[in-house]
């Protein structure tokens, strides 16, 4: 990068010391522009009353031309208007000839004395400078004045735009940086601006970017570069987000619950889980339901064993797998409380009574039948429901006949 001595853009003269000088300056003193029309004016601050001024002009005749010179209105009378032709610019030397102005009655205040339109033509520097510069008092006599000159550049070349970013990425998060050199201004001086697919531009800053939350897929990047004098480059940056990560899997738990088998489990992916499965005996293919990132299915099942996997598909269709068993099994014969086997001398009501146990801790319905010795058919007295796994549970069987 190109950078511009200091002297050169805040260069100033100082003819006569003193904090009573009047000054006479370039406004604005530092300009930066694309080639085109640029207007700089001549100001001056009086110190006391002042009736008159008159300098002459010196500019980089490759850089900048002189279009014309006109009066700035702080003094009465402008010489050009009274004598034609008497301020005279030459082109070919970079210079420009007698700029005067003058009143018939001295003031002290400040304003402009003479604006000069140029033309930016070529890239490069200029120094604008005031030569041969005098302000007079209300007695025709010069003043004590301190010159300020100013300077210009003109800037055609727009910033060049480097990535410093790949173009696949296998997360969400993506980190897009850049970096961008001008050819007159330091980094720090460009600002930024971009769109992400099509999407709106951002506000013009001097940071590189961090996107969150972006799905697997194919994007398009586009970049403006601003430099100083408002030149702009764009480039773009096509990338892709590649997802080649499974869900996660975990915490598969199998509940058995009053009679239902409740398979659990929590499944995460960074980008998307999209479904999941619950596969019995490599046969049955049932969707599991999902609230909060917990996917379970619940249901009874027959007498058996069996197993199962949970199947998880991401968004890009990434699979994972966890595989498991489980059996139902019958619950224990229920061994005889009262009356005991074979009892004589029992109520005609009598309570029959019987412990139960399942291996499954399964909530039970228990059903109990009767015969009179010698009959070859079972009556169903009566059922019990809600049975609790380790319990007691009994009915009265009703008029038994004597015998």
């Amino acid at each position: 990068m190109k950078a511009l001595p200091s002297f050169f853009i805040f260069s100033f003269t100082l003819i006569a010391f003193g904090c009573s000088a009047n000054l006479i300056k370039i406004d604005p003193d530092f300009i930066i522009a694309q080639p085109g029309d640029v207007e700089i004016n001549i100001y001056i601050i009086p110190s006391e009353p002042v009736a008159g001024a008159q300098c002459n002009f010196s500019f980089n005749k490759d850089v900048v031309f002189a279009l014309n010179v006109t009066n700035g209105g702080i003094f009465e009378y402008w010489a050009n208007d009274i004598y034609e032709n008497f301020t005279r610019i030459d082109n070919q030397n970079g210079s420009i000839y007698n700029i005067v102005a003058f009143s018939s009655n001295a003031s002290d205040n400040e304003g402009i004395f003479a604006k000069i339109l140029f033309r930016a033509e070529h890239e490069g520097f200029s120094w604008l400078n005031i030569t041969d510069a005098l302000i007079s008092d209300a007695n025709g006599n010069k003043t004590s004045i301190e010159v300020i000159n100013g300077s210009i550049i003109v800037d055609a070349t727009p910033p060049n735009i480097t990535f410093y970013s790949g173009n696949e990425f296998f997360r969400r998060e993506v980190i897009i940086r850049w970096k961008a050199e001008d050819n007159y201004f330091p980094e720090e001086k460009i600002n930024y601006s971009y769109s992400l697919d099509g999407a709106g531009w951002s506000e013009w800053s001097n940071s590189n970017e961090t996107f969150y939350e972006l799905d697997a897929g194919n994007y398009t990047f586009i970049l403006k570069a601003k430099d100083e004098a408002g030149n702009i480059a764009q480039k773009n940056l096509s990338f892709s987000v590649i997802d080649i990560t499974p869900p996660e899997i975990k915490n598969v738990k199998v509940d058995k619950i009053n009679g239902f088998i409740n398979i659990s489990c929590d499944i995460s992916d960074d980008f998307y889980v999209k479904e999941v499965f619950l596969i019995l005996n490599q046969i049955y293919n049932y969707s599991m339901e999902e609230i909060n990132g917990k996917y379970f299915y619940n249901a009874s099942y027959p007498i058996g064993k069996y197993e199962y996997t949970v199947l998880a598909i991401d968004k890009s269709g990434n699979e994972n797998t966890s595989t498991g068993n489980f059996s139902i099994s019958p619950p224990y014969k229920p061994s005889l409380v009262y009356p005991g086997n074979n009892s004589t001398n029992i109520s005609i009501n009598p309570i029959l009574k019987v412990h139960v146990v399942d291996v499954d801790n399964d909530i039970m319905s228990v059903k109990f039948y009767g015969r009179k010795l010698g009959n070859l058919t079972w009556q169903l007295l009566g059922i019990n429901t809600n049975v609790a796994n380790n319990s007691n549970t009994s009915i009265t069987w009703y008029n038994l006949e004597y015998g």
